[in-house]
């Protein structure tokens, strides 16, 4: 394609437009004859198909008949038909019928009817070949083969080429023609163009611009050049301009660069000679700037400690073409040193370092800074506390060369005041002072940012006292903070006159505050740590710490002086050596799930001290976190509740003694009420049947069974302490010496009985009648855990409980007290037994040997002269009872009561108000009053006694129950009886008291209770002594 390369624009453009008509013409032309082709084939072939078919319709007789001459004949109908050579007629079986052939010439052999498939179509060395089947109705007969040749389509074939080439022909003269004429419209311009830059560059005529015809793409094109050439004058008028702007620029760069305070300079690397040094060098070292141009000049003036590696470094970063900064000294001409930061270029040419160029700062004052900075963190770094903040301050002071330094935190209590950690005045450190910070610079450092007031602070802060004390000119104050971003307080520097060199004192006290807020910050923690640690060396509470894996690191005084363990006994150990067993293993695996998971775990657990004894502890077990969040230890909290377990075991059972007893008040007060119906009416009986002895011993005996049941309901109501009883001063001494026989008579002759009975025994206020029932109840419980012999020891002695003793026992006061302790050697009880031992009818005998009331009573006796049992039992050992009785406030031992005489029962004929709920113990009473001669009026409650009262005015006495429904018990019913009657007599009976009632101011009622049940003696006895009062 060379040669097309040098023809013209016009040659190329005739070529290209015959070329592509061309193409373009027999493109379509082959497009077309393709197409021609392939509709002729399809059209033949449909013929042939056609002709077969109706062929194959014709001949499906002969080939049912087997018919040779038929079949020749329908086949010799194809002579008409000058395309078709060949037709062959097949059986079922394969074998040929019939043939017909155009020209003998023709092989006369047929294809192989495996080759046959039903009406195929196929195009074969260029012939058609056509296959129908021969069927009647669905059966098939046969086949037959047509043939033809592509006469036809070979000569339409033909004719297309012919036209087509002569289509060709055509065109290509037309696209000439064509190209010729265009040439002319579109290379005419462009050779007009071409004319004039020629001439513009022989004849160096700028002016000169391309005529311009249509406004086509050729006169764009003109348009454009002309537009170029106006583009490059412009340019180059800018281009003048230019290098007169870079003139004046030069001038006034190489001003500016001898202006600047760094030293410019060029060194050629052949020579290692500077070729340009600006004139600030001489101003920096004092040589003059001739002297920089001498061999050697910079590495002859380094320091000799850093000439080596000054030079090692340049050398190295200039042979890698790296641009490059260092720092090193230089000697001045006055022989001192001055720092240099150089900041160096690589020159490069054809990939090679050639020359270095740069500027050299003097950086002496900033080193100056640096290496006071330096001095500074060196002198104390290795302090702390107060002996830090003195240092600094006094450092501080020199480095500014100022009169004062001062480091002061905020007051805690008092946000708006400075009080000072360290003061540096006048080359000493001064006492602490504390300001205000209202109306001080002070006011805009704290919690703001750095203040610096060269000179005239005094007047820019007329309102600050310590300013106009001290003489203040200068002022620079930096904050404080903590790691949190807090302010904590403020560090200043003052002098007298007004402060130079603070272009970086800001920044340098910054660096110094940083570090005096951390130290602030750190005293603050170590006194927070300081006052954790005294509270946790000097809590009550045990306090254990332990790593992950639960071995012991720390553990409080609290926890030895509880345990009994010192602490190097405990570290490195398991808490499991304070495990007693008596804590179920679920609670340690919960404990342990839960802590693990990082929760929190409080519950109890019973543990055992170093001598084995229990004890038990609230505990609270909390992890501890490091920075990643992995829990790195474990901390316990315990308190030992062992003594509030035991007070809220011993309230439990004082509540629970109690409830019980109200119950057998209740239950006994309702029993002496049937009990004295039946004694009552056993009585009368009696009367009646006197003359029968047999009726009489039957009466009698019913009436020692009912006395012996009130005998008991008289033990539960005194467990209840629902009755009352005289008391009076006892020696218990003489009292037991007293029962010594019939103690003896209570026991079998294997128990050995010893007294030890102390000298000079207090007194005590109490029933000696219950006190005997106390004893005989304790030997024989003592006798029956005995049943084999033992010991059984009875002891007397004076003791004061102090408060700490009592504090065990919340039923019982500190004071004097009377101690009686039955201990036997017997076989012991149980924890469970010891539970219920004071309960009503609870009783470990076989049935019908006992009521289960003994002890129960024993406690009544006790709680209801203020005093206190205790009880401790071994299994195999036996059992021990003290019996606390508080000490007679009393000097004098008092007379026994002297036992009244029988008396005759007297009647009378007073009138009387009978009131009780009963209606059996309300008729029982009417009738023993009757028998004496009383007048009765009866009512069931007190609202009808009271309706009684007020019609009926012929009363002499009220005799009541105290405990009745209706809502108005006996003392209410009398108190408002004498208040409209105030003559009126009363009596009261009950099973029982409550101490509610006996508060309602009635006293003189109460101490005359009648108790239930009664007998017609004691009742005759009463109302007559009620009457005549």
């Amino acid at each position: 394609m060379r040669w097309f390369k040098h023809l013209n624009i016009r040659g190329k453009l005739i070529l290209i437009i015959l070329m592509v008509t061309f193409i373009t013409v027999a493109l379509i032309g082959g497009i077309r004859i393709a197409w021609d082709m392939q509709q002729a084939r399809e059209a033949l072939a449909q013929d042939m198909s056609a002709l077969s078919r109706l062929l194959s319709s014709r001949s499906s007789a002969a080939l049912a008949f087997d018919d040779a001459r038929l079949a020749q004949e329908n086949l010799a109908s194809l002579q008409e038909i000058s395309h078709v050579v060949q037709a062959c007629l097949y059986r079922g079986d394969g074998s040929i019928l019939a043939v017909y052939q155009r020209s003998v010439s023709l092989n006369n052999t047929c294809p192989a009817s495996k080759l046959l498939l039903d009406n195929a179509t196929r195009f074969e060395d260029d012939s058609l070949y056509v296959v129908a089947a021969v069927r009647q109705s669905t059966e098939l007969l046969g086949w037959l083969l047509v043939s033809s040749d592509l006469s036809l389509i070979n000569s339409r074939l033909h004719d297309q080429l012919i036209f087509s080439a002569l289509a060709l022909l055509a065109a290509l003269v037309l696209a000439w023609l064509l190209a010729t004429w265009l040439q002319r419209i579109i290379s005419a311009p462009i050779e007009r163009v071409t004319q004039v830059a020629r001439a513009i560059e022989e004849q160096q005529d700028r002016s000169l611009r391309a005529p311009v015809g249509n406004q086509d793409e050729v006169g764009k094109l003109a348009h454009s050049f002309n537009a170029m050439l106006d583009a490059l004058d412009e340019q180059n008028q800018q281009l003048v301009a230019a290098k007169v702007e870079q003139q004046v620029a030069s001038t006034r760069y190489r001003s500016l660069v001898e202006s600047t305070s760094a030293i410019p300079w060029e060194l050629e690397l052949n020579s290692w000679r500077f070729t340009f040094v600006g004139p600030q060098a001489e101003l920096l070292l004092g040589y003059p700037v001739d002297d920089w141009y001498q061999e050697k000049f910079w590495a002859n003036s380094l320091h000799p400690e850093d000439k080596d590696e000054s030079l090692a470094f340049c050398q190295a970063a200039t042979a890698e073409m790296r641009n490059h900064q260092f720092e090193y000294r230089m000697r001045s001409s006055d022989g001192n040193y001055v720092w240099i930061h150089d900041d160096v270029q690589v020159v490069c040419e054809d990939d090679k370092p050639v020359r270095l160029q740069g500027f050299m700062f003097d950086i002496t004052e900033r080193k100056r800074h640096e290496q006071a900075i330096t001095d500074i963190a060196a002198g104390v770094s290795a302090e702390s506390g107060e002996a830090f903040f003195q240092h600094l301050v006094e450092h501080l002071s020199r480095l500014f060369n100022a009169d004062y330094a001062f480091i002061g935190v905020l007051d805690k209590d008092q946000p708006l005041q400075i009080n000072t950690l360290a003061v540096y005045a006048h080359g000493k450190i001064i006492d602490n002072l504390s300001y205000s910070l209202r109306g001080t610079p002070c006011a805009n450092v704290v919690g703001e940012s750095t203040c610096i007031y060269k000179e005239g602070v005094q007047a820019l802060f007329p309102q600050d006292p310590l300013l106009n004390d001290m003489g203040i000119e200068g002022y620079i104050g930096s904050p404080l903070y903590n790691s949190k971003g807090e302010p904590l307080g403020v560090l200043v520097v003052l002098d007298s006159k007004p402060l130079k060199r603070t272009d970086q004192a800001g920044e340098l006290l910054d660096i110094f505050a940083a570090r005096a807020g951390a130290e602030v910050e750190r005293m603050y923690a170590q006194e927070s740590v300081r006052k954790l640690s005294q509270a946790v060396e000097q809590s009550p509470n045990m306090v254990m710490i332990t790593d992950a894996d639960g071995i012991i690191e720390y553990v409080n005084p609290s926890f030895s002086e509880t345990t009994g363990y010192a602490a190097h006994e405990v570290i490195g150990q398991n808490p499991r050596v304070l495990q007693s067993g008596k804590t179920s293993i679920e609670v340690y695996q919960k404990l342990w799930t839960t802590i693990k998971l990082g929760q929190v775990w409080r519950g109890e657990i019973v543990n055992k001290h170093k001598d084995e004894t229990l004890y038990t502890v609230e505990e609270t077990i909390a992890p501890l976190f490091d920075q990643k969040g992995a829990i790195s230890h474990f901390v316990s909290i315990k308190q030992d509740v062992t003594e509030r377990k035991e007070t809220e075991e011993a309230l439990r059972r004082s509540q629970k003694m109690d409830a019980i007893g109200k119950l057998s008040g209740g239950i006994a007060h309702d029993f002496n009420n049937q009990l004295g119906v039946v004694i009552g009416y056993l009585d009368i009986l009696k009367s009646h049947i006197s003359d029968d002895e047999k009726s009489v011993k039957w009466v009698d005996t019913a009436i020692r069974a009912s006395l012996h049941c009130i005998d008991l309901t008289r033990q539960l109501l005194t467990f209840s302490r629902q009755t009352g009883k005289e008391k009076e001063q006892v020696d218990i001494n003489i009292k037991l010496k007293e029962l010594e026989t019939m103690v003896a008579r209570s026991i079998t002759p294997e128990v050995d009985v010893r007294y030890f009975l102390s000298e000079n025994l207090w007194l005590s206020e109490i029933n000696p009648g219950e006190f005997q029932d106390v004893i005989l109840n304790l030997v024989i419980n003592a006798r029956d855990a005995m049943p084999s012999g033992g010991k059984l020891t009875i002891e007397t002695k004076n003791k004061y409980l102090d408060a700490d003793t009592v504090s065990f026992n919340p039923s019982i006061n500190a004071g004097d007290y009377v101690i009686l302790t039955v201990s036997d050697t017997g076989i012991g009880m149980d924890k469970k037994t010891l539970e219920h031992i004071f309960e009503p009818f609870f009783t470990t005998k076989a049935e019908g040997e006992g009521t289960g009331l003994g002890m129960a009573m024993v406690y009544g006796f006790v709680k209801r002269y203020a005093g206190s049992i205790n009880v401790y039992s071994e299994l195999g050992v036996g059992t021990t009872f003290r019996l606390y009785l508080p000490k007679s406030k009393s000097e004098a031992l008092g007379e026994n009561n002297i036992h009244q005489q029988n008396i005759e029962l007297i009647g009378g004929n007073e009138t009387i108000l009978i009131v009780d709920d009963v209606d059996d113990m309300r008729n029982l009473a009417s009738q023993y009053l009757t028998d004496l001669g009383y007048k009765t009026q009866l009512a069931k409650n007190a609202a009808q006694a009271l309706q009684i009262l007020e019609k009926e005015s012929g009363i002499d006495l009220l005799f009541s129950d105290v405990v009745m429904s209706g809502g108005m018990n006996g003392y209410e019913l009398v108190k408002k009886a004498l208040a409209k009657k105030p003559a009126l007599k009363a009596l009261l009976t009950s099973g029982f008291t409550s101490k509610n009632i006996e508060k309602s101011g009635l006293a003189q009622f109460a101490d005359k209770l009648l108790g239930k049940p009664y007998r017609k003696a004691d009742l005759a006895k009463r109302i007559r002594s009620a009457l005549d009062e």
